[in-house]
């Protein structure tokens, strides 16, 4: 029988580390920053002429700039159909007004940020991470042009993890650096592994995802020294670049000549043909100019000093001009909450008056059968017997000739009155119009139904109405129509024709009393 090989347990320590690295990953919020970037791009706002390019370019040489426009665009307050992959798309998005801000705000934070990186160290992770962006770049621009911003953010990202893994434990830094610049990548992989239970691509890719950056970053930054290759969303030119970039030092802390070589060994496979010299060259050039926008960035210089003074100054600027914008902007918010609320208050006047009878306060033909749908369903549920009525005052012109309008519209208002009561609650009464009405019974049961229609036909059918100091007979022809309490429902209008029918046989059998249907269902 084959033997089953054990797996090798992972010693307490580096569990402990691997623990404390991802509680740290979770939290992050905003990256380490350089001076370089934001000196830029505050050179370029004084000169008051900079395009939106130039300062994507400026931005985009700072991981913590880059990671945290990328992840402003792809959260919930922007709310992308698709997930934002393009710096220059994300810049449009937030506008140069809202940029500059930004830009000044996360990099006071990031110089100044909490995992204590040491400025030469911060200098050379930067670098180191900077030669990796222009390499993938450059290589995407030679072959598919269309990818290289994505290829220049990939690999900006790549060692993400390193600040925080300084930070977590200072003592063990020295000894993480030995690794990372170990040449043959599987065992640097296993080293760090046997460190910290994790290797710094994956510990990377939790630091993106905390950012909200798009997935396609999460996998690249995790895979970026798998032995198959960056995941580059199935762009094999993109997983290429990416893979070069990998191969690259973690920090620049190697001689021009090591440099070269690492260089050549990433780029070419098998002797150097003329195109691995071109894009080799490519690549020295935009390097090296990149680095020459960046200079004399040294904390202690007096280019720093002015540096500080100017943020500050512009940071100032910047809170008063939004300060200034709330006030303006709370005001008129506050006009149009007024108005708006004034314009509610009407239209909750006018929908309220839309759905009732101004005569008798009983609900309108559209107010009643708006309402007697939902009743219906509500009944339905409670397996209650529902039923509509339709109601036509006897001899009401009569009525109206003999004593006048003021008297039939006091007629009318005792009918709903007296219509409302007989229902005792279980109910809607709606006007239909003239001296017709309806309405919406509810009742436990078939035999509750019988004994609300004949109490609706007792109590309300015959009625006395007093005008003009007499007393005067005032009946009422009634048809109730019980509905189906399964089922479809009914069609409301349809019934309340048959009740009208109904209505008419009461009328014709001597006015003054009630005519009732029950369906077997209902029953």
């Amino acid at each position: 029988m084959a033997s089953v090989k054990t797996p090798t347990p992972i010693p307490h320590r580096s569990q402990q580390r691997r623990e404390q690295l991802f509680g740290l990953a979770g939290a992050v919020s905003l990256l380490p920053s350089t001076l370089v970037a934001p000196m830029k791009v505050l050179q370029l706002h004084r000169r008051g002429n900079a395009t939106m390019e130039q300062f994507g370019e400026a931005i985009c040489a700072d991981p913590s700039l880059v990671s945290k426009i990328m992840g402003l665009v792809n959260s919930a307050a922007f709310k992308p159909v698709h997930p934002i992959t393009k710096p220059s798309h994300a810049l449009v998005m937030i506008g140069l007004k809202n940029l500059l801000p930004l830009v000044f705000g996360v990099s006071m934070a990031g110089i100044f940020n909490k995992m204590g990186l040491p400025a030469d160290e911060r200098s050379a992770m930067w670098r180191a991470t900077l030669l990796k962006a222009v390499t993938a770049r450059e290589f995407a621009r030679g072959s598919t042009p269309d990818v290289a911003e994505e290829a220049f953010v990939a690999a900006l990202l790549q060692d993400v993890a390193l600040p925080i893994i300084h930070a977590a434990d200072r003592s063990a830094w020295p000894e993480t650096i030995a690794v990372l610049e170990l040449p043959d990548s599987a065992v640097r992989t296993a080293r760090e592994r046997t460190m910290y239970a994790c290797d710094h691509g994956e510990l990377g890719a939790a630091i993106v995802k905390t950012l909200g950056l798009p997935q396609l970053y999460c996998e690249a930054t995790a895979n970026h020294h798998a032995p198959s290759g960056p995941s580059a969303g199935g762009n094999a030119v993109l997983a290429r670049a990416l893979t070069i970039a990998a191969a690259l030092p973690h920090r620049l802390a190697l001689n021009v000549a090591n440099l070269k070589a690492r260089l050549l060994a990433a780029v070419c496979v098998g002797p150097p043909k003329p195109a691995d010299v071109e894009l080799l060259s490519r690549i020295a050039e935009s390097y090296a100019e990149t680095l020459a926008q960046f200079a004399d960035t040294d904390e202690r210089s007096v280019a720093f000093k002015e540096f500080m003074q100017g943020l500050c100054g512009q940071v100032a600027l910047c809170m008063e001009s939004a300060i200034g914008e709330s006030t303006t902007v709370i005001a008129d918010l506050r006009h149009k909450g007024t108005d708006l609320e004034k314009r509610v208050g009407d239209l909750t006047q006018q929908v309220a008056q839309s759905d009732y009878d101004p005569l008798t306060g009983v609900f309108n033909r559209a107010g009643f059968m708006r309402r007697a749908g939902r009743f219906v369903k509500l009944a339905r549920e409670h397996a209650a017997v529902s039923a509509l009525g339709f109601v036509d005052v006897d001899d009401f012109k009569a009525l109206n000739d003999r004593f006048g309008h003021q008297a039939g519209d006091h007629a009318l208002t005792v009918i709903a009155t007296s219509l409302v009561a007989a229902l005792r609650g279980n109910g809607i009464v709606g006007r239909l119009g003239g001296d017709e009405f309806c309405f919406l019974l509810f009742a436990k049961d078939a035999k509750n139904f019988a004994e609300a229609a004949r109490h609706i036909e007792s109590v309300f059918c015959r009625l006395n109405v007093q005008v003009e100091n007499q007393t005067v007979p005032l009946t009422s022809s009634v048809g109730i129509v019980a509905l189906d309490n399964d089922g479809p429902i009914d069609d409301l209008e349809q019934v309340l024709r048959t009740a009208d029918g109904l209505m008419y046989g009461a009328k014709r059998a001597g006015k003054g009393r009630c005519n009732t249907h029950s369906s077997s269902r209902a029953a």
